[in-house]
C-alpha cells in the first residue's frame, strides 16, 4: 500500500540552506518547462524523442512522425498542449483549444454536446511496463462549432493489435444551436447496424488508409464512397432480416435485485421482420439523404477538424 511521504522539521542553517535553495530552483525550472510545453506544443519531434521510438514497422513510424509534424503546424499559442506521456498501453500527446475543451485535452464522452472546442490526440501503443517496441498509429479529433454549423469527430486506429484493434470512423454532428445536435451521421470503413439483438456488418475490402483517402479526396469522393458503404450495408441488413437470422430477446421477470432480467433469444415473428425492415430502410434513407444534400458541407467540416488535404500521411 502506498503512503504519503512524511514531511518533518528540517534544519535550514548553513549548507542545508544551499541544498534547499538548489532544490527549489530545480523544481521551479521543471515547472517552467512543463508550463512552456503545455502552452506551446511547438517542440520538434527530435526534441520530444520521437525519432528514437522503437516502432515495429517503418511505415508506422513515418506516419506517426508525419502526423506529429502536421499537428505542430496546426497549433498556435492559443492551444493547450499535453506533452507525450505514457498512460496504460498508450504513448500519447494532445492539443486543444476553446472553452468547451477539457483542461486535460481529453475528448469527453459528452464531447459533441460541449460547444466551441477543438481537440487533437496522437498516440502509439506498447505492451508491458517498458516501451521495448511501439506499434500502431492512432489519431482522435473532435471539433464542435461555437454555434450553428457542423461538428466532426475523427477516429483512426491502425495496427492496434489487442488493445484498440483497427477502425476508421468519421462522425458528423449538425447544430442549430450550441451543444445540441439535431442529427448525426457516421461514415465508417466497415459500417455496422444492429437489428434487435443481431449485429450486421460490411467489412471493407480496402486498407484503412485507402478508405480514408477515398473519404477525404474531395466532396464528391466523400459522397460517393459514403453512399457506397451504406448501400452495401443496407443490402446485408435486408438479407439478414429476410433470411430469418435476426434474433430478439424475450425477457424474463425482473427480480428487483439490480440484475437485468434474463434474455431468452428467439427469432423475429413475420410482423416484427416487416417492422425491422421498414425501420432499417428509413434509417438508411435518412443517412443517405444527409450525404446527398450536404456532402460539400461535410467535407468542409472534415477538413476544418483536420487538414487532410495538407497532411497526407495516409498516402503511400
Amino acid at each position: 500500500m502506498k503512503t504519503r511521504p512524511s514531511y518533518g522539521h528540517h534544519d535550514l542553517s548553513g549548507a542545508n540552506k544551499t541544498v534547499v535553495l538548489q532544490r527549489s530552483c530545480l523544481v521551479l525550472a521543471l515547472i517552467l518547462g512543463v508550463l512552456l510545453g503545455l502552452n506551446t506544443g511547438l517542440k520538434s519531434a527530435a526534441a520530444a524523442g520521437l525519432d528514437d521510438l522503437p516502432f515495429d514497422h517503418e511505415a508506422t513510424k513515418r506516419g506517426f512522425l508525419a502526423l506529429d509534424s502536421c499537428l505542430r503546424g496546426m497549433v498556435g499559442p492559443e492551444w493547450r498542449h499535453i506533452p507525450y506521456h505514457t498512460g496504460g498501453n498508450f504513448y500519447q500527446a494532445a492539443w486543444c483549444r476553446g472553452p468547451g475543451a477539457r483542461g486535460d485535452c481529453v475528448i469527453a464522452h459528452d464531447g459533441p454536446r460541449r460547444p466551441d472546442q477543438h481537440v487533437l490526440t496522437l498516440y502509439t501503443l506498447f505492451y508491458g511496463r517498458q516501451m521495448r517496441e511501439t506499434f500502431g498509429l492512432g489519431l482522435n479529433v473532435l471539433y464542435t462549432p461555437p454555434g450553428r454549423g457542423i461538428g466532426c469527430r475523427i477516429y483512426f486506429a491502425e495496427g492496434g493489435r489487442t488493445i484498440v484493434g483497427e477502425g476508421l470512423s468519421l462522425g458528423f454532428f449538425f447544430y442549430d444551436e450550441p451543444g445540441k445536435p439535431t442529427s448525426e451521421l457516421e461514415l465508417r470503413a466497415s459500417p455496422q447496424y444492429k437489428v434487435h439483438e443481431t449485429g450486421v456488418g460490411a467489412l471493407s475490402e480496402l486498407t484503412l488508409r485507402q478508405d480514408l483517402a477515398r473519404f477525404v479526396e474531395s466532396p464528391a469522393s466523400l459522397r460517393d464512397h459514403g453512399l457506397k458503404k451504406l448501400e452495401a450495408l443496407l443490402a446485408k441488413v435486408k438479407e439478414t432480416i429476410r433470411s430469418h437470422k435476426v434474433m430478439t430477446c424475450e425477457f424474463g421477470p425482473y427480480k428487483g435485485d439490480g440484475v437485468p432480467p434474463e434474455c431468452r433469444p428467439r427469432p423475429l415473428t413475420p410482423d416484427e421482420e416487416r417492422q425491422a425492415l421498414a425501420r432499417a430502410e428509413k434509417d438508411f434513407a435518412d443517412q443517405m439523404r444527409l450525404i446527398k444534400e450536404r456532402y460539400q458541407e461535410l467535407h468542409q467540416a472534415l477538413l476544418k477538424a483536420f487538414p487532410f488535404d495538407r497532411c497526407r500521411f495516409y498516402l503511400p
